[in-house]
């Protein structure tokens, strides 16, 4: 592994593995398990709502199946429980916007 000063990567070492905002639980994937075909296995727990990164494959999963996600179109959360995957920041440009209000996400690509 190759070890790199850089005030980025200092700054993002500084960051709660974890965070919160109402219903929703915000973490980097590496800390959930994946299946073969790189499908977060998520655990139900306090959180109806698990936000995730880490595979850079955008999708929203509920039971344990992926639901279509349009970039653009907000999709509606149920009061249900959902794992939602944002994607690559990085390298496709993509993330998503949270609405609590609306209880909406929208996949963004610029």
């Amino acid at each position: 592994m190759l070890v790199v000063s850089h005030p980025v990567k200092t700054r993002i070492a500084l960051l709660p593995e974890q965070t919160t905002l109402d219903e929703a639980l915000f973490l980097h994937g590496h800390q959930v398990k994946w299946s073969p075909d790189w499908e977060p296995l998520v655990e139900k727990g306090k959180y109806p709502l698990v936000f995730i990164g880490h595979s850079h494959i955008p999708g929203i999963y509920r039971k344990g199946r992926s639901i279509p996600w349009e970039i653009g179109k907000p999709f509606t959360l149920k009061k249900k429980r959902y794992v939602i995957n944002v994607g690559a920041v990085i390298f496709d440009r993509e993330w998503c916007l949270y609405d609590t209000k609306a209880r909406t996400v929208t996949r963004m690509k610029a």
